[in-house]
């Protein structure tokens, strides 16, 4: 039993000639009915007061659970309803109509990070020295390597492996599946490349990572980058680039992310 609850003392004097008909289940004894018993009144308050009643709450679809916000304690205060029964009708004790007292707030909504507008500011040339002309290269993780010299450039079509870089990576190269068509290069050079392979490419660092499948043209030559990634993995990745500020950014479910060029990067996987 709560320890809040007494048992209620009998009724005191002698009941009213029109109430001797009427039953209270809280006292267990006539003279007024349950609907109308002043000491149960008080009691529910009591507990009311004190979320004693909290299978009561109304529990709305869609809205936030009790125990989260609870309303303010003006909104709590609210009187208990009670409906009036002709005295000829409570002869017998009947349960009342049990109905929802509060009503829970919706949770505010979270701020979506894809509403977040992507730019650059002065803040991105920090680490950068200028004047510069050089190409956006990065460091990212494919298939748990790191890879350094990864050339971002928005002007390719493919996004391209180069031979040497995939040998030290340990993949099985049976995993490569030929390609009939050549790659083109700017004078109109043509290179067949070796085959595709789809490995996993992760931008960043936790938390604020993104990763992605990307598939790899392998192409054996002689190159001063490791990977090229290009247009299709940019897109997929919903990167936006700046060679002015070398660097890149894109979003993740934590906000924005930023992966900075490298100006002293080496040949190296």
């Amino acid at each position: 039993m709560d320890p809040m609850y007494e048992k209620p003392s009998e009724i005191v004097g002698t009941p009213h000639p029109r109430s001797v008909h009427c039953y209270c289940a809280f006292h267990e004894s006539k003279g007024h009915c349950t609907e109308t018993c002043r000491s149960l009144r008080a009691l529910i308050e009591k507990f009311i007061e004190n979320w004693k009643l909290v299978h009561f709450l109304a529990s709305q679809r869609g809205q936030q659970g009790f125990g989260q916000n609870p309303q303010p304690e003006e909104q709590r205060s609210q009187p208990l309803r009670y409906r009036e029964e002709p005295r000829e009708r409570m002869e017998r004790p009947r349960e009342c109509d049990r109905e929802p007292i509060y009503s829970v707030q919706r949770p505010p909504k979270m701020r979506k990070y894809e509403d977040q507008i992507i730019g650059f500011s002065n803040e991105d040339f920090v680490g950068v020295s200028l004047p510069h002309s050089d190409a956006l290269v990065v460091t990212l993780a494919i298939a748990n390597h790191n890879i350094h010299r990864v050339l971002v450039d928005t002007g390719s079509s493919a996004d391209i492996i180069y031979k040497s870089a995939f040998e030290l990576m340990s993949i099985d190269q049976g995993k490569v599946v030929r390609t009939m068509g050549p790659l083109v290069g700017f004078f109109g050079e043509q290179v067949l490349p070796m085959g595709a392979i789809e490995l996993p490419v992760m931008a960043g660092t936790s938390p604020r990572k993104k990763t992605i499948k990307v598939k790899f043209l392998v192409v054996d030559g002689r190159s001063a980058y490791n990977v090229i990634l290009g247009r299709p993995a940019l897109n997929d990745l919903g990167a936006i680039t700046s060679t002015r500020h070398l660097c890149m950014k894109f979003l993740t479910d934590l906000g924005v992310r930023v992966v900075e060029g490298d100006q002293n990067s080496k040949l190296e996987v």
